[in-house]
């Protein structure tokens, strides 16, 4: 995740670069070399692939990593299940009754890493 930062980062840098040097050159088209704009260009599209690979990468790993789990206790006894989370749970919601006569209730939920 840092490496996508500093990749984010020098790629906004580059863009800055770029719109600023794109600008001067449509101003002053004699003063700024056209291979200077080329040179930033390449240089901007490279940090842009770059950036969105590490990015896709990113996101592909935070996705296999985490796992919500719901923890369900009871009241009255010593009883815990653990389940995959699921929508519209919630911490405290009650879910019925136990076998022993207790209540049954979302006690946690959290994120479990694979």
């Amino acid at each position: 995740m840092k490496a996508y930062l500093i990749t984010t980062a020098i790629f906004s840098v580059l863009v800055s670069l770029l719109v600023t040097l794109l600008l001067l050159y449509a101003s002053f088209p004699k003063e700024i070399p056209s291979k200077v704009i080329r040179i930033v260009t390449l240089l901007t599209l490279i940090a842009a692939i770059f950036s969105i690979t590490l990015q896709h990468r990113a996101l592909r790993l935070t996705k296999k990593e985490e796992r919500k789990i719901t923890l369900i206790k009871c009241t009255n006894c010593d009883y815990k299940l653990e389940r995959p989370f699921k929508e519209g749970d919630y911490v405290l919601k009650t879910l019925g009754r136990c076998s022993c006569g207790g209540m049954l209730y979302v006690d946690s939920i959290y994120a479990e890493k694979r």
